[in-house]
């Protein structure tokens, strides 16, 4: 063991003399700090982010106005056409008034929609956004998309039943679209729950979603009074994401003819409650909610400063890794070390425990940087807790020490190909090859990767590729790639299943590594 120490803290005494280090260091601060003070800059311009509702309404009028015209010019025109003789004629302009007929109505709800919100104060406000595209969501929905089969326009009768049907769904809508005024009028979010609660009293009976909202209404119970008003918009619409999910899937539970286990939108639909509920519960929804108003989240901006980091990292560690026995076996300095009483072996583990070192200090220094600039510049308030779904059922820990979780298993990923960088630099002896490889693989497999998400590619064959598993994950997602995320900014769509991508990392490492050290034990290194 102390013959062993004694070489790593040789091996830790040559690198830390070598100039790229510190270069590394001083490039890691500048390229961190600068994208972090762009992102500051580029704040302002969404931050002025307003919609003057009351000019979208008068908008939305002009336009109803306008189909309103051609819908009666293509009444008239049919009464001219007779339907037994000139079918052909008289469909086609059927179609046309239809068309124009739903225009129409789309066009006058979604201009009672915008002034509804302009009279209820909130029009140069963006925080009822979620519930605002929700309700146009509807209208189309239910104007546009309800009906499957194509309408049979061939006589009078057909026509005035689908003129009917439309009438008849607009009329439906205007009640929900007089509920939002109950709910943007609120002046606290306490008051903005009662407001709700009384809505799914009177809607939400039926189909049991005004008892799921009165339980989800206790949970929050606690937390009401910390919620600003401004942060509402987003809480309620996760309180209609759990109470639409959680009546699917008290339907879906119900038992029916043919049905067995469990399909992959139920799994999904009950993860994603899991994380909403515990969110609810736990009262995390309160930070997330203040987060998701910012001009500029400062997660988002770890999650990026970080991911820029590793990259410089990644190349430094290559570089020493591919120079730390070719260029030694160049110079001749590694011959005293294999004359010594020690083991191959032994000296090769100092250099792999070197290596370690240097990266995992880089990784450090990294966040640190990250968390720095990110809290100078964004707050260091409203991390808060990372929700995730593993073991069947909803966890959190604290978002700091996810990334940081994150950021030490993107070493995994870099070691990889520093191992296989050690392995050339041993068998070939030849620092450029031993370097340049690694380097197009671990950059060029991310172009690789891009590449066949573009073109369409299998999954499976893109989920190969090191990088997609752990270094990529982190990038967009600052977590690690064993835990499933459906939280409101953390989604994965992962083709392959978090203990394929654990098994395959690690069995790809470990047989790099042999082969590394198996090439530097060789009797005929010198």
């Amino acid at each position: 063991m102390r013959k062993l120490l004694s070489l790593y803290q040789n091996e830790m005494g040559k690198v830390l003399r070598k100039v790229s280090v510190l270069v590394v260091m001083i490039l890691l601060f500048v390229i961190i700090g600068g994208c972090a003070m762009v992102r500051k800059g580029t704040e302002s311009f969404s931050s002025t982010y307003s919609i003057d509702y009351s000019e979208m309404a008068q908008y939305y009028d002009r336009y109803a106005k306008e189909h309103a015209e051609e819908v009666s010019a293509a009444r008239m025109k049919l009464g001219t056409i007779d339907h037994v003789n000139d079918q052909e004629t008289f469909v086609y302009t059927a179609s046309m008034l239809i068309t124009h007929l739903k225009d129409q109505k789309c066009s006058e709800l979604i201009s009672l929609l915008y002034k509804t919100v302009a009279g209820s104060g909130a029009q140069y406000s963006n925080m009822f956004d979620s519930s605002i595209d929700k309700t146009v969501t509807r209208i189309y929905n239910e104007l546009y998309y309800n009906n499957d089969n194509e309408p049979d326009l061939s006589t009078p009768e057909a026509l005035a039943e689908e003129e009917l049907r439309i009438n008849t769904a607009a009329e439906s809508l205007k009640p929900e679209i007089d509920s939002l005024k109950i709910l943007m009028t609120a002046v606290t979010f306490r008051e903005l729950l009662d407001n709700q609660l009384e809505v799914y009293k009177e809607y939400g009976r039926d189909d049991g979603s005004y008892e799921i909202f009165n339980e989800v209404y206790g949970w929050l119970d606690k937390y009401a009074d910390d919620v600003k008003v401004e942060h509402s918009d987003y809480i309620m619409t996760r309180i209609d994401k759990y109470v639409s999910n959680t009546v699917s899937l008290k339907r879906a539970a119900e038992p029916a003819a043919g049905k067995h286990g469990v399909s992959f939108s139920e799994e999904s639909l009950r993860r994603e409650t899991a994380l909403i509920e515990y969110a609810f519960r736990h009262g995390t929804v309160v930070t997330d909610a203040a987060r998701s108003i910012a001009p500029e989240n400062n997660r988002e901006t770890m999650n990026y400063l970080c991911g820029i980091g590793t990259f410089v990292i990644a190349a430094l560690v290559i570089m020493l890794a591919g120079s730390s026995i070719s260029s030694e076996m160049n110079n001749g300095s590694i011959k005293s070390l294999i004359i010594a009483p020690v083991r191959r072996g032994k000296i090769f583990a100092a250099k792999g425990l070197m290596l370690l070192t240097v990266q995992t200090a880089l990784l450090l220094y990294d966040y640190l940087l990250t968390l720095l600039f990110t809290g100078t510049l964004f707050g260091f308030r409203n991390f808060g807790t990372l929700v995730f779904y593993a073991f069947g059922q909803a966890h959190g820990i604290p978002y700091l020490l996810a990334a940081l979780l994150s950021l030490m298993l993107d070493g995994l990923a870099i070691g990889l190909f520093a191992a296989a960088a050690m392995a050339l630099s041993a068998a070939t002896h030849n620092t450029a090859v031993s370097v340049t490889l690694p380097m197009l693989g671990f950059f060029g497999g991310m172009i690789v990767e891009v590449i066949m998400q573009l073109g369409g590619s299998e999954p499976y064959i893109g989920a190969l590729i090191p990088t997609h598993n752990l270094l990529n994950l982190h990038i967009f997602h600052g977590v690690p790639s064993i835990f499933f995320f459906f939280a409101a900014d953390f989604e994965t769509n992962a083709s392959v299943t978090p203990l394929f991508s654990w098994i395959y990392v690690l069995l790809l490492l470990t047989a790099l590594v042999w082969c590394a050290r198996d090439a530097f034990c060789r009797r005929d290194i010198t």
